[in-house]
């Protein structure tokens, strides 16, 4: 659970605390799929009649090979193949030098594919380009997150609150961030602030689950399901976990 180019990329953990019901709903954790195999592939043309001129298509142009590679790399980044993606935006990159890099596009691929040293660097670029842009902020601050620099990642997103207090993508990462250091009591009075009650139990529960402390995260999810506005995941949760105690 990121905000960018593909949105989450970034906040793809955040939302899904929300919205995923785990049990029942096959949400399972984030797998990359296969990537395609282009070798695999092989185009065949009709034979042209023997007396029939063959037309030959015209090469393209250097800046139309440069805008192929990067709307191929968009349509890989949509279908969450993050490695040929990421190669086809640094062909394209490589191809006009003269250009901008494309660090907006590359930043949230190459943390997708892993490559977090490569995506902190491009969204450090681009956030001393334009230092007050909070989705930037808060894009690097995930990264950061997913690399294990769990303090600076907090940094970057006090600083976003800072200037936005009720900025949600901030805080619910933060509140995220917070949980997943066990330090649970911060992390549900900073979910509250722009969820509310039942929400944050629920947000508090899944982590907890995750973390495989199940006793306590069952209590999160009896927490939530007091409220009449829990979530139906919530009810889900706490149903399956005491199903499992009574075993």
């Amino acid at each position: 659970m990121r905000t960018s180019v593909h949105r989450d990329g970034r906040n793809r953990f955040i939302w899904m605390l929300l919205s995923c019901t785990l049990l029942g709903s096959g949400c399972a954790p984030f797998h990359k799929p296969g990537l395609y195999d282009w070798k695999s592939y092989s185009l065949f043309a009709a034979k042209e009649p023997t007396d029939t001129p063959v037309q030959r298509t015209k090469p393209l142009t250097a800046a139309e090979q440069r805008k192929l590679c990067i709307t191929t790399a968009e349509q890989l980044a949509k279908s969450q193949h993050w490695s040929e993606c990421v190669k086809l935006y640094e062909k394209a990159e490589g191809m006009d030098k003269h250009s901008p890099p494309l660090d907006r596009e590359l930043a949230p691929a190459l943390a997708a594919n892993g490559q977090y040293t490569e995506s902190i660097q491009r969204y450090q670029r681009l956030i001393a380009k334009s230092p007050k842009d909070d989705e930037l902020e808060v894009n690097l601050a995930w990264t950061l997150m997913e690399s294990g620099n769990k303090q600076l990642a907090e940094e970057h997103l006090r600083k976003v609150i800072a200037r936005h207090p009720n900025h949600q993508a901030a805080v619910v990462n933060l509140a995220t961030l917070q949980a997943t250091n066990g330090r649970t009591a911060d992390a549900f009075e900073t979910y509250r602030s722009v969820l509310g009650d039942a929400a944050s139990h629920h947000n508090i529960g899944v982590i907890l689950l995750e973390m495989g402390q199940e006793e306590m995260a069952k209590q999160a999810f009896a927490n939530a399901a007091q409220f009449s506005e829990a979530p139906q995941a919530s009810k889900q949760f706490l149903s399956a976990l005491e199903s499992r105690t009574t075993r």
